[in-house]
């Protein structure tokens, strides 16, 4: 790879960069974000606080305070309501719900839109299992998907008002919104699997790179810093960003152009990212100042309309089709150079996915340093994302072998070219530069915000974003890839996490059990709601990633998958969600139904039917925490939940490709 001398060659080359001050140019013809003239009538930072009555000094118990939605936002969640309602009595209606009376509920939500419960699903990170898993996920509770209608899942999705996604589990959540909400069966020939993104067939490794750094260029002539999150952003829209030029033009406010997201028959997209700040305690590498968010760092959400933050030293929203634009005090410090196409879908979804900090120091100290949310790192990485136990590693003889993020050589020569090329250093390029738009507000005076992936906050589910009491959730599915335990499994932390986060701020959200709870009660292997107790907080179904009929904690880099294997993880998430196509819990299907409509009916004043009433005793946490892990629990190595007594040793000689690409 001649990194250095293609970026070289691209600074001395003469490109032809579009440039406007008209106000007709929406979308660049490049990757290089382009100017024009700004709007009049455009509010450039919205607080995130509405304040619906003037200030009276003289009244002051009249003032009220409430967290308020983009009206945009605002206006396409009430065009989405009926759209909910209609899928929520074609999904209901397919369940076998004998004491409800389904006509008279449908009635109620077509007289009052209000009745129509916000539904969201939020898909963690966890590298390359988060994204096919959560695409699994999402098939699972698709009702163009005939298994999944079948089995009384299929719907769901149709239902759901809000859709998000951070690190690995942002790909999905991205492409299934850019790409104006397909099939998971049409994202998979999309993304072509068995194709590695770093190096595709039909064009040379060089003359690839080339292409790359030329179009990363045009931004840099553009006047906005690069980073390695532009390489890792072209990169991936090879295989996840559909448009011409793989992408290089498709922006992410884009979205809200498009067919199905205009008739509100797609979820809203959201994505989490978190900005590192700059007084951030720093962790060396030799005397490389390495900076890691926070527990308490800004969380950062991008929708196709907004930009910005709810909580924390820097709250407010940009529009994200004018991310880029150069704010001062909330206001652009030049209306003739407003921005347009910062907001490249690739480089939002990179962003989303950006840890090139961590990669730099996992790679640099061996794993021995700070981790993030990704955890189950080391030099026999390898090994251990496959769910074996050490003693079974070694009796069936597997070689261990070292994995790191990113192959540390390639790494090297893309530091180095960078340095050389754009003399910029170490820390310049770990992490995504953006222009903050919070520039002049509380003499913030930084003048660029570094954003890298959302898990690295310590909350790996983006659920910061779905719990806003502005969006008025109902029900929230949280899916966890986390791999927070030893060999690439869960055991609720990030969960937990996201639980504290929310009472710091004192945003509604239930009670969590501790993760001695989860893994003795096996809540990280089977569907668990929390908050049934408090009607006050969402319902929270917490799904996880678990073996059911595949090992699916294979390695978070791997980004190459065989056919075979893309099909093996999809019914292995079809399976966490029907909970073994209906084998494993009667009435799972119905008792899904009673959660997604539980927070509406009570706010009707109607009884929970008795069928609801068993189910929430069956799956909802009593809110008893136990104090002692089981015996056999310390090291969390799960079988295969429809196949217990198939060993690995038999399910891996028909399943070897789980090692083809776990190697450096």
């Amino acid at each position: 790879m001649l990194i250095t001398t293609i970026l070289l060659s691209a600074l001395l080359a003469s490109h032809a960069h579009a440039q406007s001050t008209g106000t007709n140019l929406t979308v660049p013809t490049g990757y290089g974000p382009t100017y024009h003239s700004c709007p009049t009538n455009m509010t450039f930072l919205r607080p995130p606080i509405v304040r619906p009555f003037p200030i009276l000094p003289s009244h002051p118990g009249a003032l009220t305070r409430d967290q308020g939605l983009n009206r945009d936002e605002s206006a396409w969640v009430s065009g989405r309501k009926p759209v909910v309602a209609s899928s929520l009595a074609a999904y209901l209606s397919a369940l076998h719900l004998p004491d409800f009376p389904l006509a008279e509920y449908t009635a109620a939500l077509a007289r009052d839109t209000s009745l129509v419960p916000t539904l969201s699903l939020a898909l963690s990170g966890g590298g390359a299992p988060a994204t096919w898993t959560g695409m699994g996920i999402l098939q699972a509770f698709d009702s163009r998907f005939p298994p999944s209608a079948q089995q009384g899942t299929g719907g769901l999705l149709q239902c759901l008002t809000y859709l998000a996604g951070l690190s690995g589990g942002s790909f999905p959540v991205t492409s299934y919104a850019v790409s104006d909400f397909p099939t998971t069966a049409d994202m998979v020939r999309q993304y072509d699997p068995d194709v590695d993104p770093f190096s595709p067939p039909g064009i040379s490794s060089d003359a690839y790179e080339e292409e790359v750094f030329r179009e990363i260029f045009q931004k840099l002539q553009a006047g906005f810093p690069v980073s390695l999150a532009d390489y890792l952003g072209r990169v991936e829209s090879f295989e996840f960003i559909p448009g011409n030029g793989s992408g290089i033009n498709t922006t992410w406010s884009g979205v809200t152009q498009l067919p199905r997201f205009r008739n509100y028959s797609m979820p809203f997209p959201l994505l989490q990212i978190v900005v590192v700040a700059q007084d951030a305690p720093p962790f060396y590498v030799g005397d490389v100042p390495i900076l890691i968010p926070q527990a308490n760092s800004t969380l950062v959400e991008a929708t196709p309309f907004e930009w910005g933050s709810w909580q924390g030293p820097r709250t407010g929203f940009t529009p994200t089709k004018y991310l880029g634009t150069t704010l001062f005090g909330g206001k652009p410090a030049n209306t003739s150079r407003c921005v347009n196409g910062f907001d490249n879908a690739g480089f939002m979804l990179a962003t989303a996915s950006c840890a090139w900090n961590l990669w730099y120091e996992i790679n640099a100290t061996n794993g021995t340093g700070p981790n993030f949310a990704k955890r189950a790192l080391g030099a026999d990485f390898a090994r251990r994302s496959l769910g074996i136990s050490p003693a079974r590693a070694e009796a069936e003889h597997l070689t261990k072998r070292k994995t790191i993020f990113f192959p540390e050589s390639e790494f090297e020569l893309l530091l180095a070219a960078y340095n050389s090329s754009f003399n910029l250093t170490v820390p310049d390029v770990l992490t995504a530069p953006y222009p903050n738009p919070f520039l002049g507000i509380n003499n913030d005076t930084q003048r660029y915000l570094s954003m890298v992936d959302g898990s690295e906050s310590g909350q790996t589910i983006p659920l910061a974003g779905v719990m806003q009491p502005a969006r008025k959730p109902d029900f929230i599915i949280a899916y966890d890839v986390s791999q927070e335990t030893t060999y690439g499994w869960q055991n609720g932390t990030n969960l937990i996490d996201s639980a504290n986060w929310a009472e710091s701020f004192g945003i509604p959200f239930p009670k969590i059990a501790s993760a001695t709870t989860m893994l003795n009660r096996n809540f990280t292997l089977r569907p668990t709601f929390f908050g049934c107790k408090n009607a006050s907080v969402p319902l929270v179904l917490y799904l996880n990633n678990a073996p059911y009929s595949t090992y699916s904690n294979f390695s978070i880099i791997d980004n190459q998958l065989e056919p075979e294997q893309v099909t093996d993880i999809l019914t292995n998430s079809f399976n966490i969600v029907t909970q073994g196509n209906g084998t494993l819990g009667h009435g799972w299907a119905e008792c899904l139904g009673c959660a997604a409509i539980q927070r509406s009916i009570e706010r009707l004043g109607w009884n929970t039917t008795s069928q609801c009433a068993q189910c929430f005793q069956e799956y909802c946490w009593d809110e008893v925490d136990d104090t002692e892990l089981l015996p056999g629990l310390q090291v969390f190595d799960p079988s295969l939940q429809l196949s217990p007594n198939t060993t690995f040793a038999e399910w891996n000689r028909t399943h070897q490709y789980f090692y083809t690409n776990d190697t450096v």
